[in-house]
């Protein structure tokens, strides 16, 4: 039996098959997860890759020989790459304790499984690479409620297009439209308040843990985000999203919303230097 093998690309929904190509110096695949759209040789076949994310395996039942992994070919459509990183991380641990360079080289293998702070980091990284080069930015959310000491606060991304500034979830695969049908920044979700946004899914939501034992609340409370219903979901984030701040040069920078004076304290007892809005603004979004 001759060895079976397939590229196929994301379109959001499902893989696609790719169709093979006639190119006399196909591409190598190399080993960086992110590439240029091009004809590239696999398993001795040659393969016509566009843009967006990639899929490949390789199988042959007589000698148990198997392959795969993910590419992600990038020419510029932000947009397809936001999605396309989005379907990469599941929200758990298992892959908590990877270095960013070690998280990227098992990218190419299968999805992370990470918690919010170290999805954006690995994220972060690719968006830097030569072939992207698009600024992007941590950015978090706490309560402005009791603290459960677990499940307090969020990370996210900043991403700049066009000129803005925009609020990208990569964890919980989402981001947020205004009115107007442009994308929330930060600073807009706390302006305009999260429940009169319309949640944009990025990516199908799932959970991966290596601790599924019953009194690990942190990961229960991570799994319920992949089957709570959406206005359980809404609800979560009302509670959540409500101090915003930014890392800056020195740390991370954040504001009191009105109403939330009073937490002025457990915000930096949590390492968080305050700042006016005026401040705030002036600092990340003039």
């Amino acid at each position: 039996m001759t060895v079976m093998s397939q590229l196929a690309t994301w379109n959001g929904t499902n893989f696609v098959p790719l169709s093979t190509a006639s190119d006399p110096h196909p591409l190598s695949f190399g080993s960086s997860f992110i590439i240029a759209p091009g004809n590239y040789l696999y398993n001795g076949q040659t393969f016509a890759v566009p843009e967006g994310l990639v899929s490949f395996f390789a199988i042959d039942p007589s000698v148990n020989y198997n392959d795969g992994g993910f590419r992600y070919a990038y020419a510029g459509d932000v947009d397809k790459l936001i999605r396309g990183l989005a379907f990469m991380f599941e929200t758990g641990n298992r892959d908590n304790g990877l270095s960013v360079a070690s998280a990227e080289t098992t990218m190419r293998l299968r999805k992370l499984g990470m918690t919010c702070g170290n999805t954006c980091a690995v994220v972060r990284d690719l968006f830097a690479k030569p072939i992207v080069n698009i600024p992007t930015r941590n950015v978090h959310f706490l309560t402005d409620q009791t603290p459960n000491n677990f499940d307090d606060g969020h990370q996210a991304v900043e991403v700049y297009i066009g000129g803005k500034w925009v609020f990208v979830d990569f964890d919980l695969k989402n981001r947020f439209i205004k009115s107007d049908g442009s994308y929330a920044s930060l600073l807009d979700i706390v302006d305009l308040g999260v429940e009169n946004l319309t949640v944009e899914v990025l990516s199908p939501h799932t959970f991966y843990s290596d601790d599924w034992s019953a009194s690990n609340e942190r990961y229960a409370i991570y799994n319920w985000q992949t089957w709570a219903t959406d206005e359980q979901k809404a609800a979560w984030r009302e509670r959540i999203y409500r101090i915003p701040a930014i890392d800056g040069p020195s740390g991370p920078v954040a504001f009191l919303p009105t109403g939330t004076e009073g937490r002025a304290s457990y915000v930096t007892g949590l390492g968080y230097a305050l700042e006016s809005r005026a401040s705030f603004i002036a600092q990340f979004y003039s």
